[in-house]
């Protein structure tokens, strides 16, 4: 008795049947083929840049991107800002619209806090927020945003006051074309005196970032690993700083609260008045987050963020 092979029966098959279960393989060994090769840009579709006539008399130059040590020598000094947030990809343009020549600069990130983080600290004087993205500034020769995962920045090569407005066109065409899910802060920056009279709201997770942002708190953060959204609070009677903490670990946290005052025999404090200055913190629903504010007289976190 002959053993039975199944590989024999294909032998036997019709012609017309071995020819479409070729092709069949054929198929399915392209199209897996096809998502090797386009998967890298399935992964990383990267910013959509502007071309002519998005908005009228729009001309659209060059694009150059830099990433990795390319970046680091295009950037400079300037670099190590955006690397400590989480950088990944720069897009720079070049355009003219009428007789003034614009750069575009589209900074991603690896999140839309990392975006919100680079935005807040380079925001210095605006002359209208939040206009067209829920975040952003516009001066008169500089627009600034942060949308999504992108930082974007546009201004005027001459410096030309009178750009201002023509920069929102221009950013909008470019926000149309990279749509993002709103960015939004945390809840207890949106409610109570820090809503109402509260200045710009930093992020900043790192020394760089925290050198760029106006908090007295450099010293208390020394060798502490952190991420902070924090914010100005002016008052009559001194300025008030309010900040949400979060710490990578347990040691991070008993490092600052010793540094601000707020530990006794390595225990900690709420609250304490030294040398004029109050601080106070509040834990949170995390373990590792907590609520901090500083001021020159004795006002409670429950009085700023009404009652949070």
């Amino acid at each position: 008795m002959l053993s039975h092979n199944p590989s024999l029966g294909y032998l036997f098959l019709p012609p017309f049947v071995i020819f479409a279960q070729n092709t069949l393989a054929m198929r399915r060994r392209f199209l897996i083929l096809m998502i090797i090769c386009t998967l890298p840009q399935l992964l990383r579709a990267g910013v959509v840049p502007l071309k002519d006539g998005d908005i009228p008399g729009l001309v659209a130059g060059s694009v150059n991107e830099y990433a990795g040590d390319v970046f680091l020598q295009y950037k400079g000094s300037d670099a190590g800002l955006y690397l400590e947030y989480g950088f990944k990809n720069l897009l720079v343009q070049q355009l003219m619209l009428g007789n003034e020549e614009l750069r575009l600069e589209v900074f991603e990130m690896d999140s839309p806090e990392a975006a919100y983080g680079a935005y807040s600290v380079s925001v210095v004087r605006c002359t209208f927020k939040d206009t067209i993205a829920d975040h952003d500034c516009q001066s008169r020769f500089q627009y600034l945003a942060a949308q999504g995962n992108l930082f974007i920045l546009i201004g005027s090569v001459s410096g030309n006051p009178r750009i201002g407005s023509q920069l929102l066109a221009v950013a909008g065409a470019l926000i149309r074309s990279n749509p993002a899910p709103s960015f939004d802060l945390p809840e207890v920056f949106l409610q109570g005196r820090i809503r109402t009279t509260g200045k710009m709201t930093y992020f900043a997770k790192g020394a760089i970032g925290l050198q760029n942002c106006p908090l007295p708190w450099q010293d208390l953060m020394f060798g502490v690993r952190f991420s902070m959204y924090a914010t100005l609070i002016p008052d009559q009677w001194g300025d008030i700083f309010f900040a949400r903490i979060t710490f990578r670990e347990p040691g991070d946290m008993n490092r600052f609260l010793k540094a601000a005052g707020l530990m006794e025999l390595n225990t900690p404090v709420s609250s304490k008045l030294n040398a004029g200055i109050f601080r106070e913190y509040q834990t949170t629903s995390g373990p590792l987050t907590i609520l901090f504010l500083q001021s020159q007289q004795t006002i409670s976190i429950r009085q700023v963020t009404g009652g949070f």
